[in-house]
C-alpha cells in the first residue's frame, strides 16, 4: 500500500482576489489606452518653429529640369563601363 501525502490547499483569501482583479483591470485599462482611446490633441501645444518645421518639410520641389541641366553640361566620361573579369578560383577547395 502506497502512503501519498497532499499539501494543504490554502484558502482562496481576499487578498489573492483583490491582486487578480487589480491585475486584470491594469491589463484591460492598458489595453484600452493603447488600442481604443483617441489619441490626445497635442497640436494645440505645438511650438510655431514645429509648425514652421512641418511646413517646410511637405514642400514639393521639382528638381528634375536642375538635375538635368547640371548633368548633361558638366559630367564626362573617363571611362566605360566595368567589366566582371574572374573572380574565385576554378576549384576553391584545391591548396593554395
Amino acid at each position: 500500500m502506497a502512503i501519498t501525502f497532499e499539501k494543504e490547499k490554502k484558502p482562496f483569501g481576499i487578498v489573492r482576489l483583490v491582486i487578480v482583479i487589480a491585475a486584470v483591470v491594469f491589463i484591460v485599462g492598458g489595453a484600452y489606452f493603447l488600442f481604443f482611446a483617441s489619441t490626445p490633441g497635442i497640436e494645440a501645444l505645438v511650438p510655431s518653429e514645429q509648425r514652421l518645421a512641418t511646413q517646410i518639410s511637405k514642400l514639393e520641389l521639382n528638381t528634375q529640369p536642375a538635375v538635368e541641366a547640371f548633368t548633361s553640361n558638366r559630367l564626362k566620361r573617363y571611362a566605360g563601363p566595368p567589366s566582371v573579369g574572374q573572380v574565385g578560383r576554378l576549384n576553391p577547395f584545391v591548396r593554395f
